[in-house]
């Protein structure tokens, strides 16, 4: 769930940043921020360098790229900041060709709003697949990119049940515990939002009958 506005913009705004290529790069977490600064700069710069075309999409839908823990997702887009976020792990653990790819990816989102095209359970699958058709583009480009290639073209396989609102409610909530416990959460916490979560599911299927 995403937070109240007024908390994602103070967040962000007092998160260690830097000004690149036009774009305002923040990072939640200040101890690894140097690194990941670096990544996301080098992810920048292959798109600069490679596809200009998709870096004139990126400056023109992304004002603001912010770093910090994003439970299950590796990248997301918020269309009234114009921001996208990158989750911290994914960032510290993949090369700057995937961090590219998933850039590129949510600057599609924003163009697809943009141009007023909705993100319901109905149309989802295809919005998800225009934007990694835009990654596959971009990876074509790529010298020596087959394992980026290789990634992306699976992903095209994926049907419409891995994006339905079910599916993605229990990627979100699955990511939320993997973030929980590397957070050093009790795991008495997690077993206690487990049991809400499966009263509340009850609880709903119910009121629906």
């Amino acid at each position: 769930m995403a937070e109240p506005d007024w908390v994602d913009r103070l967040f962000f705004w007092i998160s260690p940043g830097i000004e690149f290529e036009g774009l305002r790069i923040g990072a939640l977490d200040g101890d690894s921020s140097s690194e990941v600064f670096r990544r996301v700069k080098d992810a920048i710069q292959l798109i600069k360098t490679y596809d200009v075309v998709r870096f004139r999409m990126v400056v023109r839908e992304i004002a603001r790229i912010w770093i910090r823990l994003l439970p299950g997702h590796s990248a997301a887009y918020r269309q009234d900041k114009k921001m996208c976020l990158l989750d911290r792990r994914f960032v510290l653990s993949s090369q700057p060709e995937f961090i590219a790819s998933a850039i590129i990816h949510e600057a599609t989102h924003g163009r697809l709003i943009r141009w007023k095209i909705g993100y319901t359970e109905d149309v989802r699958h295809r919005v998800e697949m225009a934007c990694v058709r835009r990654e596959l583009a971009f990876a074509g480009k790529m010298p020596n990119a087959e394992t980026l290639v290789a990634q992306t073209k699976a992903i095209l396989e994926y049907g419409p049940e891995v994006f339905s609102n079910e599916a993605m409610t229990e990627r979100s909530f699955a990511g939320e515990i993997e973030a929980a416990r590397g957070e050093g959460i009790p795991d008495w916490v997690i077993q206690m939002a487990l049991r809400v979560r499966a009263w509340r599911v009850r609880f709903a299927s119910r009121t629906q009958r």
